[in-house]
């Protein structure tokens, strides 16, 4: 059942359907799961990348049951399945 994550419900899926329980990926990737480019401030600003149900792009993870656990601005995001949705 996909949730209320608007514009990110393709990286939604990829989590929620990922096997793993930590995800490497990088911004092109994430890009291309999207089909559209971040925003700027996505590789700029650390916040962006906050666990934090506020933002819509935030919500794509946090409800597929993952959480951003470092980032390196404009490269890479590591995510990894939390315990608990």
């Amino acid at each position: 059942m996909e949730k209320n994550v608007g514009k990110y419900a393709s990286l939604y899926g990829f989590l929620l359907n990922s096997q793993e329980e930590q995800v490497t990926i990088n911004v092109g990737q994430i890009e291309e799961i999207l089909g559209f480019s971040l925003p700027p401030s996505a590789s700029k600003h650390r916040p962006w990348w906050a666990n934090t149900l506020t933002h819509s792009h935030a919500k794509s993870w946090l409800l597929a049951g993952w959480e951003v656990d470092s980032v390196n601005l404009g490269e890479k995001t590591v995510f990894r399945r939390i315990s608990e949705v």
